[in-house]
């Protein structure tokens, strides 16, 4: 199975509010996917699940080389979930990864290509199966992938779109990349007005206000 080789340091975070099983898919298939020099984070929201996936996370500091495990004492929400892997990332690039998205290396490969584009390009999204901001631009329409590997379509995918992207007013945020430079010119999601959603709507005009570009990157499926 191919793996990105990352060169320069990046992190990859995951946040978490309960439904373990999915969980482990992703951190599954963030392993199978990505080699090299990185950081994991992972944010465990306070799962109502007695400790499962707190104890599953800090399971996994022996499956990889550099991983920090927080949990909240009591559910924070997205914004601070994000926040916690901002904050703690030492990564010249931050992806977080919602625990219901399922990853891969052409995925990795073809944000990172797009994310090193432009100077100006402040955080860059790939596209998926299912988005529910309901656009086609985020939606990829899988008729003609029927009984394909999902690794293969994501291959496919990159290949048909390489270097492809378009400009969107806002980050939607279930997976994304942030290159470092925006989060040290903007700064992090404001945990003090947007308690849940809403923040990445906000962190997006920032984006905006200080010239950075939001970018959907057409060739990265996950």
């Amino acid at each position: 199975m191919k793996k990105y080789f990352s060169k320069q340091k990046i992190t990859i975070g995951v946040a978490a509010y309960g439904n373990l099983e999915i969980t482990k898919k992703c951190l599954e298939a963030i392993k199978n996917s990505l080699e090299g020099n990185f950081e994991i984070i992972l944010v465990d929201d306070c799962s109502p699940d007695d400790g499962a996936i707190k104890n599953y996370f800090v399971g996994l500091k022996k499956e990889f080389q550099d991983v920090k495990v927080f949990y909240f004492s009591k559910n924070l929400g997205y914004v601070n979930s994000v926040n916690c892997i901002l904050s703690n990332s030492t990564g010249n690039k931050i992806i977080f990864v919602s625990n219901d998205i399922i990853i891969n290396a052409y995925y990795l490969e073809e944000v990172i290509n797009i994310s090193n584009l432009s100077s100006d390009i402040g955080y860059v999204r790939g596209v998926s199966n299912f988005v529910d901001t309901g656009l086609k631009l985020h939606n990829v329409d899988l008729k003609e992938y029927s009984n394909i590997d999902p690794i293969d379509i994501a291959k496919d995918i990159q290949l048909k779109n390489k270097n492809n992207y378009s400009e969107e007013e806002y980050l939607c945020g279930d997976c994304f990349l942030i290159n470092r430079k925006l989060i040290d010119v903007i700064g992090y999601f404001d945990c003090t007005k947007f308690y849940n959603y809403f923040g990445d709507v906000d962190f997006g005009t920032r984006t905006r206000g200080f010239k950075f570009k939001s970018i959907v990157s057409k060739g990265a499926f996950c």
